[in-house]
């Protein structure tokens, strides 16, 4: 859904600047949300999921875009 890349593309050029990418993908009125470390990234750089995700969502709110639920996925959530 380019209308969310575009939405969050200010946390995504953010995230770039300090070695992460932004990736979405979607099931239903579900959103994933993975921030993707780069061999750079800067680990302490990265604020708590749990203020992060109602920024994203708060953002989309704003937009019209709304889910039902968002799912926020960090590089160490991975390991």
């Amino acid at each position: 859904m380019e209308s969310v890349a575009s939405a969050l593309q200010p946390y995504s050029s953010g995230l770039q600047a300090d070695g992460y990418s932004l990736e979405v993908g979607f099931d239903g009125d579900s959103l994933h949300v993975e921030i993707v470390a780069g061999p750079e990234a800067c680990e302490d750089c990265l604020i708590p999921k749990d203020m992060f995700t109602p920024m994203i969502a708060s953002t989309l709110n704003s937009k019209g875009l709304a889910f039902e639920q968002i799912t926020l996925v960090y590089p160490n959530d991975r390991t």
